[in-house]
């Protein structure tokens, strides 16, 4: 049974599990002399028992640092309330009689092992993944209207913080291809931070490109498909205009 419980004005959310579970008892199979699917049942309630011990055992133990949880089912439901944030309280039922004394023995003596574990219960609290999210688009949009009313104070209220569209990202490269061509001795009006990311990415197109022209134009010098006389021109303007990128420390 889980419990969730959150203030409206709040995007704290505490959460709360209860667990119940009957454990079958250890059987001696000698003395029910069961059979067939009862025996098998039997069986695997005892190897269940056994590995729900092991776990107790080696949390009450301070130099054991791993716990076998995952060995059973039963183990890996209780995982949360044997050694993890909750209050366990364990029922253990005997009976008086002589000849189930055994049982009764190793009923006491599993519960004094459970005793023996302690569990420092806290309050679940957790913050709600839809409110976060309401949150930081709360914070996003806080932090927008402050930036626009700083610009507005600096005389920079043209500045603009949307995503470049296809014609603003075209005209940021036409102006790094001006730059990098020495066009009317161009200089790079740098904006804002998005428009000085988006020259570098341009300039790396841009180079990208020149590369690639350069690689090709070697492979056909090599390969014999451009004649001599134009060669040297054709590789003189594609390396002239990477090397005047680099000395304007641009990449």
């Amino acid at each position: 049974l889980q419990v969730k419980s959150r203030v409206e004005s709040s995007d704290r959310m505490t959460r709360a599990k209860l667990v119940l579970v009957d454990l079958a008892g250890s059987e001696r199979l000698k003395k029910t002399n069961t059979a067939g699917d009862l025996k098998a049942e039997s069986m695997y309630i005892n190897k269940s028992l056994s590995f729900l011990e092991q776990v107790v055992v080696a949390l009450a133990s301070k130099s054991r640092t791993h716990t076998p949880y995952r060995q059973t089912k039963l183990t890996h439901l209780l995982k949360d309330a044997l050694g993890g944030n909750s209050r366990t309280l364990l029922v253990a039922a005997i009976h008086c009689e002589k000849a189930h004394l055994e049982e009764t023995i190793a009923t006491l003596d599993f519960a004094s092992r459970v005793r023996a574990v302690r569990n420092t219960a806290t309050v679940n609290e957790a913050t709600e993944p839809e409110m976060r999210l309401c949150n930081y688009k709360q914070q996003v949009s806080d932090l927008r209207r402050e930036l626009a009313m700083h610009d507005s104070l600096a005389n920079r209220s043209r500045i603009s913080y949307d995503p470049f569209t296809d014609s603003e990202r075209q005209h940021v490269t036409q102006q790094m291809e001006d730059f990098l061509e020495h066009r009317n001795d161009v200089e790079l009006p740098i904006e804002s931070v998005r428009h000085f990311q988006e020259l570098l990415a341009a300039a790396r197109r841009i180079y990208g490109e020149k590369a690639s022209q350069l690689d090709a134009l070697q492979q056909s010098i090599a390969d014999g498909n451009v004649s001599h006389g134009s060669n040297g021109k054709l590789l003189g303007s594609v390396a002239a205009n990477t090397t005047h990128g680099d000395e304007n420390g641009v990449g």
